[in-house]
């Protein structure tokens, strides 16, 4: 699982990329954004979806 730092920062890669998100991921990063700026922390499950997320937009060569 990554920690609360590297999860910030795989969101806010998302984030820069959103043209390149379809929008189901584009939900779900949104919502993990809100969710972690009230304090909150994702769950094993959210990570995992989160690292799909940030494989798939990072693999289509979209690095920043």
């Amino acid at each position: 699982m990554n920690t609360r730092e590297q999860q910030l920062e795989m969101i806010t890669d998302c984030e820069n990329r959103s043209e390149h998100l379809s929008d189901y991921d584009a939900r779900a990063i949104d919502d993990f954004s809100h969710y972690m700026d009230r304090g909150g922390f994702l769950s094993e499950k959210q990570d995992d979806l989160l690292d799909k997320i940030w494989n798939r937009v990072t693999e289509r060569g979209c690095r920043l």
